[in-house]
């Protein structure tokens, strides 16, 4: 007697995938954005960050819209890039010393994202749900940071929404749980900047 066949499960992906690099930078960014909102490994949103941030430089660059973490890489001697790289390289590159260590700044990855999604909203002039709920948790989160850069009407808006929200309080999983799902029925998987970022 033969075994019942299994259904196939209807989410899992094809056996390949073709990526260009668009799709592979967003499909990156917001992998690494989905560990960030749930507390996920810091080595591996730091992994995923900076291969988005690379193909997001690589897109922008001819069009003078580069991201600004790998212009300023490229403003460095050898020896600061091999710092600025060294755990981007140690994920990626393990056999060069199977035994090693890294401490990892966790802020660099929540950086590696933000330049990201902002390199995204120039390039496209959107972002999607959940690009736009990062963007205003870490707002939240880091408003002294993000006063520098950040337009005073588009960080008046987050301010204003956070508060008629009460989204002040809680963690970023609970932010995400009530916020994404407003995002997406109001916008669809994407929606206009309100302003694009300087």
């Amino acid at each position: 007697m033969s075994a019942p066949e299994s259904k196939p499960d209807p989410r899992k992906p094809p056996r390949i995938v073709v990526y260009d690099k668009t799709v592979a930078a967003q499909a990156q960014l917001e992998t690494a954005i989905t560990l960030w909102f749930n507390y996920g490994d810091p080595i591996s949103i730091h992994a995923l960050a900076a291969a988005a941030n690379e193909c997001f430089h690589a897109i922008g660059k001819n069009k003078g819209l580069p991201t600004i973490i790998q212009t300023w890489k490229r403003s460095l001697t050898n020896k600061q890039l091999k710092q600025a790289n060294k755990v981007q390289n140690f994920a990626k590159h393990a056999r060069t010393d199977p035994d090693g260590r890294v401490p990892v700044v966790t802020e660099y990855g929540d950086l590696l994202i933000l330049d990201s999604v902002m390199c995204q909203a120039k390039l496209f002039q959107l972002w999607t749900p959940l690009m736009r709920c990062f963007y205003t948790r870490f707002a939240l989160e880091n408003a002294t940071l993000l006063g520098r850069f950040v337009p005073l009407a588009t960080r008046e808006y987050f301010r204003k929404a956070v508060e008629v929200y009460e989204l002040g309080d809680g963690s970023r999983v609970d932010y995400l749980k009530q916020v994404l799902p407003t995002l997406r029925a109001q916008a669809g998987e994407s929606e206009p900047l309100l302003e694009p970022p300087p």
